[in-house]
């Protein structure tokens, strides 16, 4: 130890008395190393900075980089750079550095739109050196920002800590690597915002790098990103148009997580979306070095979530997608090219179960959904997501199949295929406006598009009148709020025999206005009822009425805004014929 400070005051005084010409001989070094104007506001021994071995500091360093005059952005800054001498080589009269500490800088390589970098010079005069890594670095408080306006690219890192320990033999470098690293920026392309904004990476793992192919490997490294853990296996190939290559695994990350690590557009798709169990990620990202947007596949699961957005929800459900922004193996990565994909949903929407195998949703530009499910179900469990105040099913058993293809958003009749099939079977279905329960319902009923067709349909009232039932409701997309009396609804209601006595009480009687449901639903009965206007031709081949029997009937009924409007109504009673029309209003009880 008094050898050492013995070492240490002798070195001071030399130091101090030769510090103007020290400060310009490491100057000039540096400035012919780096090719680059250079300044060094100071240079002290130190014994406690990296106690117990001497260093050298350099203070406020600052290298202008060969570009500064074209870019006007400085290649390198540092408050302090302290350079680790070895204690026993000293004493042996040899002076060996080991340690390179820099604190409170920046290093910026940029590249400008005609393709010209500041580093350009500098890696020309290092290709002439070979001079080997130190054997440790240490960064505080220190950025690294690689910005290239050419290719649209900006990678900037603030490393708020970074120790590296190196192992080097004539074929490979060893680098053991601790850091704690900020990400501000990771843009591959300026359109498309940042990967991994403002998230934090920590760490402590190895990196290989082969001198003789020029390969920096990592293998199965643990680091957390934002204290999350990923597990990542890695090949960067430095030669001229080499490639890289990254398999990032990590498990139980919750979806808000995993949305913060991902692009502005890709987020766009997202943010409706909830999915409230973590989720199991398995990515894959390549590409060239050069630049470029990589290719990104990413394979996803989640067990038991609730899954949708404002409009739908899934329960209880199993999950497994991908997303891939290469769909078109002949065209670039893009959002234009890219796709989610749900490979398994098995569920609940409400009490209804689903599965299926080929919801996509494609084009992150102008996203465009398209897939479909089948299902069998109680019918009963329709009631929560038909959210109607006017028709509430007892019991029965259903079979529904749907495909859609359209956008997530702006849904008209013009930018939207439907086609879908619903089978009731057995259905006992209570109807609020007559005050009546149909019973045996059985139906097949089809959609294409925005026409739904009511291909068949029986059922029966408890007091014994049949219900033969076709019908076709065109123009059925515009059926939504605010857009009233746009569909064109026709129905076909024919009967053997219709005892009136069962809706003659519900006829007589105000009808009440609908109840608007403050609940999202994807039910639009309520309006239709309300404000589309629905064409019935009845016939029935005998009626009763009170004790009145006739038969034969026909008519015509316009059903609107709670109004109905017979038209042309003809039946036989007895050896004549009675032709009638009429208009029936409604209004509020008051």
């Amino acid at each position: 130890m008094i050898l050492i400070l013995l070492l240490f005051f002798v070195a001071s005084i030399y130091v101090q008395q030769n510090k103007k010409k020290l400060i310009e001989d490491a100057r000039k070094s540096i400035e012919v190393k780096y090719n680059s104007l250079v300044s060094i506001n100071d240079i002290q021994l130190s014994l406690f900075e990296q106690f117990p071995n001497l260093s050298i500091q350099l203070k406020d360093v600052d290298v202008k980089g060969p570009k500064y005059n074209l870019h006007h952005q400085k290649l390198f800054l540092a408050k302090s750079i302290s350079i680790r001498i070895k204690t026993w080589p000293l004493i042996l009269g040899q002076i060996v550095f080991n340690k390179t500490k820099l604190t409170n800088g920046q290093l910026f390589i940029y590249t400008d739109k005609d393709g010209k970098r500041n580093i350009d010079e500098v890696k020309a005069k290092q290709n002439k050196s070979s001079n080997s890594f130190p054997e440790k670095i240490e960064l505080n408080n220190f950025t690294i920002r690689i910005k290239d306006d050419q290719k649209l690219k900006d990678f900037n890192f603030l490393i708020h800590s970074l120790n590296i320990k190196t192992n080097e033999t004539k074929s490979k470098i060893l680098f053991n690597v601790k850091n704690k690293i900020a990400v501000k920026a990771l843009i591959f392309n300026h359109q498309k915002g940042s990967f991994l904004r403002d998230q934090l990476l920590e760490g402590d793992y190895i990196v290989d790098y082969n001198k003789i192919e020029k390969i920096i490997s990592v293998n199965k490294i643990d680091i957390t990103i934002s204290k999350i853990p990923f597990e990542i296996t890695g090949q960067f190939d430095l030669k001229k148009n080499g490639l890289f290559y990254l398999n990032i695994i990590t498990n139980n990350i919750p979806f808000q997580s995993a949305k913060s690590i991902l692009t502005n557009n890709i987020n766009r798709v997202l943010k409706e979306i909830t999915i409230t169990k973590p989720l199991n990620i398995n990515a894959i990202i390549k590409g060239p070095l050069s630049g470029g947007e990589p290719t990104v596949i990413a394979n996803w699961q989640v067990t038991n979530t609730n899954i949708g957005n404002s409009q739908i929800q899934f329960t209880s459900a199993n999950i497994a997608g991908t997303f891939n922004n290469q769909v078109n193996k002949n065209l670039a990565p893009h959002d234009t090219n890219s796709s989610i994909n749900l490979s398994k949903l098995i569920g609940n929407w409400h009490q209804i179960p689903i599965e299926t195998n080929n919801i996509q949703i494609s084009n992150l530009t102008n996203p465009l959904l398209k897939g479909g499910f089948k299902t069998e179900f109680n019918l009963a469990a329709l009631n929560p997501p038909l959210n109607t105040e006017n028709i509430v099913i007892k019991k029965g058993y259903g079979k529904f199949n749907i495909y859609f293809e359209g956008p997530l958003t702006n849904i008209t009749e013009n930018n939207t295929r439907l086609k879908g099939s619903l089978e009731i079977n057995n259905g006992e279905i209570f109807i609020k406006p007559i005050k009546k329960i149909i019973t045996n319902t059985f139906a097949d009923i089809l959609i294409n598009n925005n026409t739904v067709e009511i291909k068949k349909l029986t059922t029966k009232t408890k007091e014994g009148s049949q219900l033969n039932i076709t019908g076709i409701s065109t123009n059925s997309l515009a059926a939504i709020p605010n857009s009233p009396g746009k569909a064109n609804i026709i129905l076909n209601i024919s009967s053997p025999f219709l005892d009136l006595n069962n809706f003659s009480s519900s006829i007589q009687q105000d009808v009440p206005r609908f109840k608007k449901s403050g609940k999202n639903t994807f039910s639009r009965i309520d309006h239709i009822l309300e404000n589309e206007t629905i064409h019935i031709n009845l016939t029935a081949k005998s009626i009763k009425w009170q004790k009145l029997i006739a038969n034969n009937l026909k008519s015509t009924i316009e059903l609107n805004t709670g109004n109905w409007q017979l038209k042309n109504l003809e039946m036989n009673l007895g050896k004549g014929t009675i032709v009638l029309s009429t208009k029936m209003i409604t209004t509020n009880n008051r």
